[in-house]
């Protein structure tokens, strides 16, 4: 695969998705570096990008979890209970119940 075709690929990649990358750590050109980053120094030079699994979107973000409504976030409890506050309040009422 040539690097075109897998950022023609990627282009159309959602956070959901589950894929397969194959390809070589390489240092970021100079200028392009984040120190801000554990990673920041390095980047992959893809060689072949596979889609493993598509999925759906998400009913709503998880970093706007709060912003949606609570009606929403009871419906999809499972995506809620994710959220650190969401387990932190879990762990909470175990150890109070313990």
């Amino acid at each position: 695969m040539y690097p075109a075709d897998a950022h023609h690929k990627a282009h159309d990649l959602r956070a959901e998705y589950v894929i397969a990358v194959t390809g070589e750590i390489r240092r970021r050109p100079e200028g392009t570096e984040n120190p801000n980053l554990p990673t920041g120094m390095t980047e992959m030079y893809v060689k072949e990008l596979v889609v493993l699994n598509e999925a759906a979107p998400l009913p709503y973000s998880m970093e706007e979890a709060a912003e949606a409504g609570e009606a929403l976030r009871l419906r999809h409890r499972y995506l809620d209970l994710r959220r650190p506050e969401m387990q932190q309040n879990m762990i909470t009422r175990h150890r109070q119940a313990s």
